[in-house]
């Protein structure tokens, strides 16, 4: 879910450090690791025109650094602080695929079962297309179908309603030739691990996911957002970087829970994200408890290659970049080695999401 405008965005970053040798050294010492980076970070946001930005760095099972620079509001001068809560937009979706794994690790479904084997009235375009459509289909990009956003975007349709529609969105490819970004199929994704947990998406994910991790601010609504005495405002820019900033009104299109949710709904801080950092870091371990299976954790985490020079994997905006959503722009990096991993938030332009899961 991304489009053509500059906003207040939450910006996740797992930063590993190229040279292998780096992993054998002693542990970083913060105060020196950390010279000069709060300078840099405020300079970052000054050239950048932002308003604010809140940091996370962990290393090995700790957080080392936690703080926020500038402002979570401009006009009243409130400052950004690891608490502030933002929408964390496409980032979502890889809390929908670690919902669905640890279904999976339970027994309860497959990632290569059909969508019908467990969600009998799921009806696509072309009746084919419909009984070979797997789980992992639904979170690889790879159904077939274009992005169809219009559907969604700007509507009020519930869930159900989407899902019933998916029947008359044509699709533009054979099944699994192509990497084409597809809200519409993370929003079914969601629905399945429902129906999987016998509950709502948003209950599965709090009890499986949130909970467990201790993400105890993270909401699901722009409305819970609001009423939390932490939050960051929207703004835009245009594609000028050096623009000003303009403040924005929230979306207004879904102020409570989203039918899209499973695709993009979540809001969240760096405090929270900290800990879900450290859960991916820790192929799916947290405070000692094996949350995610190995397995799981590392499809989602693992790249491989295929002909149109994309990277693909049971992996959902772990590894690569994201931005998304009017109201935020959000991103996650990872690269090879571990020392030191960061969660910041910033200021920037919308652009389009690196390749998320495939098997």
């Amino acid at each position: 879910m991304h489009f053509q405008r500059v906003v207040v965005h939450f910006l996740v970053a797992a930063l590993w450090f190229a040279a292998p040798a780096l992993a054998q050294q002693k542990a970083v010492d913060p105060a020196k690791a950390f010279d000069g980076f709060d300078d840099f970070v405020n300079q970052t946001i000054k050239d950048w025109h932002g308003a604010g930005a809140a940091v996370a760095i962990v290393q090995g099972d700790k957080v080392i650094l936690l703080k926020g620079y500038g402002y979570r509001d401009v006009e009243k001068k409130l400052p950004m602080t690891p608490k502030s809560l933002c929408a964390i937009a496409s980032i979502t979706k890889s809390f929908t695929v670690t919902d669905l794994g640890m279904l999976m690790d339970e027994g309860k479904g497959g990632w290569d079962l059909p969508v019908r084997s467990v969600f009998p009235a799921f009806k696509l375009y072309d009746p084919v297309l419909t009984e070979q459509m797997t789980v992992r289909d639904l979170v690889t990009h790879r159904s077939g179908l274009p992005r169809h956003d219009m559907v969604w975007y700007s509507s009020d349709f519930s869930r159900d309603d989407l899902i019933r529609r998916l029947q008359y969105l044509e699709p533009n490819k054979p099944l699994r030739s192509t990497f084409q970004y597809n809200n519409l199929m993370f929003m079914t994704a969601g629905y399945v691990a429902g129906l999987l947990d016998n509950k709502k998406w948003e209950d599965s994910l709090r009890a499986r996911v949130l909970a467990p991790l201790g993400m105890n601010t993270t909401t699901f609504s722009l409305k819970e957002l609001q009423a939390s005495p932490d939050f960051a405002l929207p703004y835009q820019k245009g594609h000028d970087l050096k623009a000003e900033l303009k403040r924005m009104p929230f979306e207004a299109t879904c102020p409570d829970t989203c039918a899209l949710g499973p695709a993009g709904e979540l809001n969240s801080n760096a405090e929270d994200m900290s800990h879900y950092l450290l859960f991916h870091l820790n192929k799916g371990a947290y405070n000692g408890r094996q949350l995610l299976s190995e397995n799981n954790s590392s499809q989602m985490q693992t790249s491989r290659p295929e002909s149109r020079a994309k990277t693909h994997a049971l992996r959902s905006h772990l590894p690569g970049h994201l931005r998304s959503r009017p109201r935020r722009r959000t991103q996650l990096q990872r690269g090879r080695h571990e020392p030191l991993s960061s969660l910041p938030f910033e200021q920037g332009r919308v652009q389009r999401p690196a390749t998320p899961l495939r098997k």
